[in-house]
């Protein structure tokens, strides 16, 4: 996700670099409390909710492993720390909190996002490892679950050591909370999961997998060989796939192979509906493709605010509402 998102003109990877700078300045406050160290929080928390709103719920985990985390400073005394900035972020955040509520309601109960099973929780938590189905050659669900079994294995190794087990239940409470706390919230109210909304816990992954490491040397030689198996041999080919499985759309060609098919008559569908808007741009901009008469419900994927529910195609019983249309010469 890392290597996708920073090819991206997009905020995602600006948030994996400001949840590292938050946890970078909340491990030297645990340490040492200074003016600058405070001011450094609150302006990165607030850039950071600025940034995503699910940020936010990043940063109330990130308060909770504050407590945890082993450090100099006393429980009551970070806890103070904790309110201070919290407070100060939220004064600096406070002129978009309108936006916020407004962007809330317009969300409720008509989010595109369809909500999340159990499959799609072990494959967010499989790339969020390093680990993409798509780009280590089309793994079954099966070795993507041995592979979340394996990464479980050495997050539960990192919490067996007296050394370690802070540091990896505080990193668990800022990686790994909001990912199962946003999939839970999304079996009961709105669905809210997107893979790539979690990308400030790639960051995490690695860190817990190599909590181990710290252990002392004659214990560390199958468990520096193991992460290596885990970790980088399957991230390495991720990357195999363009960018962790994301695959390049060459559009002026395939608009330049519609526009040169012999037929009167053509029927263009979009199976992922974004697609509508890169095909309308050359046909439109570049004239690389045919004009199109849009027709469906909706007519383009913003003629309702928000877009309706994506629903996945998992068989042929899915398409049987498509074909009763099409057999009736409908839209």
């Amino acid at each position: 996700l890392q290597v996708a998102y920073a090819h991206d003109a997009r905020f995602y990877a600006l948030m994996t670099l400001l949840a590292e700078v938050d946890l970078v300045l909340v491990l030297l406050m645990i340490e040492r409390a200074t003016i600058w160290r405070y001011l450094g929080l609150v302006i990165a928390w607030a850039l950071s909710l600025y940034t995503n709103n699910m940020m936010a719920i990043y940063l109330f985990a990130l308060a909770g492993a504050w407590l945890v985390f082993p450090g100099a400073r006393s429980i009551r005394r970070r806890l103070s720390d904790v309110i201070l900035v919290s407070a100060g972020a939220a004064v600096v955040y406070w002129p978009w909190i309108p936006t916020l509520l407004a962007q809330s309601r317009s969300l409720k109960g008509a989010f595109w996002i369809e909500r999340p099973n159990f499959e799609t929780l072990v494959r967010t938590l499989a790339v969020l490892a390093g680990v993409n189905d798509r780009g280590v050659g089309g793994w079954e669900f099966e070795r993507i679950r041995l592979a979340c079994a394996g990464f479980l294995v050495f997050v539960v190794a990192g919490l067996m050591s007296r050394q370690t087990i802070r540091r990896g239940i505080a990193l668990a409470i800022f990686g790994l909370w909001p990912v199962l706390a946003v999939f839970f919230y999304s079996q009961v109210r709105q669905s809210i999961f997107v893979d790539r909304a979690f990308i400030p816990s790639t960051l995490i992954a690695p860190l817990m997998i190599a909590l181990p490491l710290t252990w002392p040397a004659l214990r560390r030689l199958w468990i520096t060989i193991s992460v290596a198996a885990l970790v980088l041999v399957p991230a390495v080919l991720s990357l195999r796939e363009n960018y962790v499985g994301e695959h390049r759309e060459n559009w002026r060609e395939v608009c330049n192979y519609i526009q040169a098919y012999p037929a009167h008559r053509r029927l263009v569908v979009f199976v992922a509906n974004e697609g509508e808007l890169l095909y309308d741009y050359y046909a439109r901009a570049g004239n690389y493709a045919p004009s199109a008469d849009l027709i469906g419900v909706p007519t383009d994927f913003f003629a309702s605010d928000p877009p309706r529910t994506m629903r996945r195609v998992r068989g042929e019983a899915d398409l049987g509402e498509l074909k009763a249309v099409l057999s009736r010469e409908g839209f």
